[in-house]
């Protein structure tokens, strides 16, 4: 399976959130979306070409950026996001950005 885009994981960051009660660690969320999706442990570790975090991580960064702007996440700390009542009530069209 190819990396999703950052468009495509605003969905899977949802799930993730849901799926581990509501709140959880950027690492926490970045690991339940790598057993949902079935990522091989080469596409989860495949390196960004630009800077030190994997692929996966940049493209969670950015869909949390796009989920955080939506109301749909909230950060609770430094790299705990916690999911709002609108994140929530979300389906997985209405999570994405079309592009």
């Amino acid at each position: 399976m190819p990396m999703p885009t950052q468009h495509k994981l605003m969905w899977y960051v949802l799930l993730a959130l849901r799926t581990l009660g509501g709140t959880a660690t950027n690492s926490e969320v970045e690991a339940e979306i790598v057993s949902i999706l079935g990522l091989s442990p080469e596409q989860a570790a495949q390196a960004h070409r630009r800077s030190r975090i994997t692929e996966l991580g940049y493209r969670c960064a950015w869909a949390r950026t796009y989920l955080r702007k939506m109301g749909a996440i909230s950060p609770v700390s430094k790299a705990v996001w916690r999911l709002t009542t609108v994140g929530a009530s979300l389906n997985e069209s209405a999570a994405r950005i079309k592009r």
